[in-house]
């Protein structure tokens, strides 16, 4: 055999490099293929007749699509003179990126997206009449991802730049030479197979919008379906596909991290999350109630909810319960009063942010004050409470023989004979004066306090927020419930965190967000909650809030059935634990990132909504 010479070598190489790039080719057909593949039969055959009846920019009305990809010579002449566009000398590669101004001032970015610049692709033209028709997208779906281009004209127009590549490489092997490390060809074959948007220099392809098939997000970075008027679908780094059957589409777009969890998401979880919306509401006269507890939402063990409504002058009857009840003023004003133990009367006027507590079995009556009356939360010490189970006054008259009322109160039996016959629950009563003129002549004052003024606390200033904690340190009778009322800047993160004595049961009041539950043994689920919404955090798992506006705030209430507040600080932690420790725990093998971790944490102090919009990299 002879031995192989300079020639022989630069041959094997070129020939090698050309095999190397027709795997590139075969690599970019199977994307152009699979795109049309995942077209509706209907939507591919109107795609066909409108081809064929109107020619679209950049085709000829009547030339067959080149499904197979085969180009020779011949068919890139005949192509770039359907296009009007000259044929490359194979001596000047074309810029798949180069395009007129006018051309390149055609392309708009998406209304329903501002500031979104979608990248040319392969050098196709795009047009508002084109539609992002790759993953069959409903109407609502398609305007985010308008001005992407027609897939079919990119694909035909990625057949034509890899052919005249091919050309290029041909003169090069007829000259004997391979491209230097350096030449922007060589740099073409070291970029992996199936990305061809980022084998011509395009933006990374994570500039997509958020839910269509090209986008790729590894950190989970946070969307704001409901506030950027996205519809999320199921895609995530290059996997899902759309939804074919049946939908609820506003569902999804209140639930983004569930329609496409991230990628940290992990085993099973029960449901954590409940709306107020989706509650039964029992309309009664000036008013309505409706409930979160056990039975609507099952994880809610420890807590029950009860949302009620009263109209200026309405009542909620005297009664009493089993269980614990403390309550947060919504908005408008209301009355309360109350009996304590050694007879005494409590009675007191509230509004909006301001708290009362009944411990079990003290009588309680509620009124609506002001010109729209009020709506507040009531919150009992078991998830098994049910608002119809409630003792009231009206009832037991009812169900208690004539006689016996009669002997009781020092009455005749007939003065009893229009009471009601059932519970009144919720009605309509006349507008009360002050409490000063509303005071019974035997008046005697209690001396416990049922309510609370959380508002008017001094709140605890944290670098993204707010924070003011009531429990029975600052209203003492409330031995049975804690919370801390939360506001929470603009992009701002409720600390990683966990509760060591109690559920917590969240009350979203304003805005949206999306919380993380660590459930221990790799389990990990993600809800997306918004006003309205009850969350689940059961003891001791680990959990964050994150306010998905960037503009919004975002109100919470945290409840727990303890008297105390108590809650553990990832970050404090480790700030507080033997560094090497830590370095060697989280960070084996990567000394650069131990140290930067060790000096963010080094001061180990709380901050239990922690600013993230001054952040570089967020």
């Amino acid at each position: 055999m002879s031995p192989e010479t300079p020639q022989d070598h630069a041959e094997q190489q070129a020939q090698d490099c050309t095999n190397a790039l027709k795997n590139e080719t075969g690599q970019a057909t199977k994307v152009q293929n699979t795109a049309r593949h995942r077209l509706p039969a209907t939507l591919e055959c109107d795609e066909r007749n409108r081809d064929e009846d109107q020619p679209t920019q950049g085709r000829t009305a009547n030339r067959p699509i080149n499904r197979n990809n085969q180009s020779s010579k011949t068919d890139t002449q005949g192509l770039s003179e359907e296009r009007g566009t000259e044929h490359p000398s194979p001596s000047r590669r074309e810029d798949p990126m180069e395009g007129s101004e006018a051309q390149r001032a055609q392309t708009k970015p998406s209304n329903r997206n501002p500031g979104f610049d979608p990248p040319t692709v392969f050098g196709a033209k795009e047009t508002q009449a084109e539609v992002y028709s790759v993953a069959g997208l409903h109407a609502d779906e398609r305007a985010p991802y308008e001005n992407r281009g027609a897939v079919e004209e990119a694909g035909d127009d990625l057949t034509m730049q890899i052919t005249h590549l091919l050309l290029n490489l041909a003169s090069l092997q007829a000259a004997w030479a391979i491209p230097a490390p350096d030449h922007s060809l060589q740099k073409l074959l070291q970029v992996p197979a199936g990305h061809p948007a980022e084998l011509f220099g395009q933006q990374p392809i994570s500039r997509d919008p958020p839910f269509s098939p090209g986008h790729r997000d590894p950190y989970d970075h946070k969307v704001d379906s409901v506030g950027e008027d996205l519809q999320p679908l199921p895609f995530r780094n290059g996997d899902g596909a759309t939804v074919m059957g049946p939908r609820n589409r506003d569902r999804e777009r209140q639930n983004p991290d569930l329609v496409r969890p991230p990628s940290t998401d992990h085993g099973n979880m029960p449901n954590m999350r409940w709306s107020f919306a989706d509650s039964h509401i029992r309309i009664e006269e000036g008013g309505w109630t409706r409930q979160t507890t056990i039975r609507e939402l099952p994880t809610s063990r420890e807590l029950a909810g009860v949302n009620m409504r009263l109209d200026r002058g309405v009542i909620r009857e005297l009664h009493w319960h089993t269980e614990a009840e403390w309550a947060y003023v919504l908005a408008g004003k209301v009355r309360v009063t109350a009996l304590d133990l050694e007879g005494a009367t409590f009675m007191d006027d509230l509004e909006a942010g301001d708290l009362w507590y009944f411990p079990a079995g003290h009588p309680h009556s509620l009124q609506g004050l002001g010109e729209n009356g009020t709506e507040f939360l009531l919150i009992f010490d078991d998830g098994n409470f049910s608002e119809e189970s409630t003792f009231v006054l009206t009832d037991w008259l009812a169900h208690t023989p004539k006689a016996v009322l009669a002997e009781n109160f020092r009455m005749s039996p007939k003065q009893f004979d229009n009471i009601p016959t059932s519970e009144k629950y919720i009605f309509q009563g006349s507008t009360p004066g002050s409490i000063d003129q509303e005071k019974p002549r035997t008046f005697k004052k209690s001396k416990i306090n049922f309510t609370h003024r959380m508002h008017a606390q001094e709140p605890l200033e944290t670098s993204g927020g707010r924070v003011r904690i009531t429990d029975s340190t600052n209203f003492p009778i409330s031995k049975t419930v804690a919370a801390a009322h939360l506001e929470i800047a603009p992009g701002a993160l409720r600390e990683m965190h966990w509760h060591p004595n109690a559920d917590e049961w969240t009350y979203f009041k304003k805005g949206r967000a999306r919380v993380t539950i660590f459930a221990a043994e790799g389990n990990a689920r993600t809800f997306n909650y918004m006003a309205g919404d009850v969350g689940i955090v059961p003891q001791n798992m680990g959990h964050f809030v994150e306010n998905l506006s960037d503009d919004e705030p975002l109100e919470v209430l945290e409840i727990f059935r303890a008297d105390r507040f108590r809650d553990f600080s990832l970050f404090q932690w480790l700030g507080s634990s033997p560094q090497r420790m830590i370095a060697e725990n989280v960070f084996p093998g990567d000394a650069k990132a131990a140290a930067e971790f060790l000096k963010k944490i080094e001061d180990a102090e709380k901050d239990p909504i922690r600013d993230t919009k001054s952040l570089p990299f967020t």
